[in-house]
């Protein structure tokens, strides 16, 4: 008889053998104890954030998760599920659904979805199930300094439009050196908090934290006043940098604009370009940015694979299903979609 269950500590071991033979080869939560702990094991139920499907005490299946309130217990009361690791051998006597529906019975939570990943069935499945399915949309812009690029594919007359682009926004950027203070947005905090389904505890764990990725925060200013915070992580490959933007809070309106320090922050560090990928941001506020959109087609190639480094645009595929009216922004950050792939 199948039995479903959250995966524990004597199971561990059988979850990433399991990963390491039907995810795919020399997969890293298959090898790496050190990530599956940080990402999915829970000190506080004691547990893997891992439903798994045994038969003769053989895992058949499984489904891993990534809920922010396992970095911050504050948002227990609204929650959101990120959904991984959604695989069963052929011929096994469970279907893919009878996972979801556990978690649905035995977990609390506003919001469950996934980011990536996705082929055509899934996709197809889970909008069955009522959930929300859609494409992140993916912005960039180029260093103008750059006439010879190694990581990306441009036109040159958007190279030549890069160059002169003028702080219409009145934006700065500004890295965060010291810890992350969420008050600093005054009277907005609650709220933004809650459409962004993060709090400072959060951003402190998932990114300050990380056990192997170095991220860092850039506060954007206009005037004087916090608008928002990028968080930022530096990929390469032979040498050449891209600064990719994995998370973004605070008002809508601090992105009018921020083309211009973007651009200046490139500059300084090197890198060839920065990229964003977002969706549920003001599609106006959107147009303002000054950024350029990917559209996906062979005149631009924005990477977003580095491990190993892949010369190929990526659309990432999402959905999710939300107890709340409003679409909550869903960035690179989310899910597993900037975790590590090489170690």
């Amino acid at each position: 008889m199948v039995s479903l269950s959250f995966c524990n500590k004597k199971n561990i071991k059988k979850l990433m053998k399991f990963l390491g033979e039907n995810w795919q080869k020399n997969y890293i939560l298959s090898k790496n104890f050190k990530l599956i702990d940080w990402q999915h094991y829970s000190s506080k139920k004691k547990r893997y954030n891992f439903v798994i499907a045994t038969l003769d005490s053989k895992i058949i299946g499984c489904l891993g998760f990534i809920n922010h309130s396992n970095f911050s217990n504050k948002l227990s009361s609204d929650d959101t599920l990120w959904l991984v690791n959604w695989r069963v051998i052929k011929k096994a006597p469970v279907s893919g659904l009878e996972f979801i529906n556990f978690l649905v019975k035995k977990l609390n939570f506003n919001r469950i979805g996934t980011v990536g990943g996705i082929n055509s069935k899934t996709h197809t499945i889970l909008k069955m199930l009522g959930f929300k399915v859609g494409e992140l949309n993916h912005y960039f812009i180029v260093n103008p300094t750059i006439n010879k690029f190694k990581l990306i594919t441009i036109p040159i007359n958007l190279i030549n439009s890069s160059k002169s682009i003028s702080n219409i926004g009145k934006k700065k950027l500004e890295f965060l050196d010291n810890k992350l203070q969420l008050n600093i947005f005054g009277k907005h905090t609650n709220r933004l908090v809650k459409k962004f389904g993060k709090d400072q505890s959060y951003f402190i764990k998932r990114y300050s934290q990380h056990p192997y990725y170095k991220y860092k925060i850039y506060l954007i200013y206009s005037l004087n006043s916090v608008l928002g915070f990028f968080v930022t992580r530096i990929c390469e490959f032979q040498s050449k940098k891209a600064l990719r933007i994995v998370d973004f809070f605070g008002h809508d309106e601090a992105l009018i604009g921020i083309n211009y320090p973007l651009q200046k922050l490139i500059i300084g560090i090197k890198a060839e370009y920065a990229d964003f990928y977002e969706y549920a941001i003001d599609s106006f506020i959107m147009s303002q940015t000054g950024l350029l959109k990917n559209n996906f087609d062979d005149k631009i190639i924005i990477p977003n694979h580095f491990e190993p480094f892949l010369k190929n645009n990526i659309c990432l595929r999402w959905s999710i299903k939300s107890s709340n009216s409003s679409m909550t922004p869903i960035f690179k950050g989310d899910c597993d979609q900037d975790r590590p792939s090489i170690l």
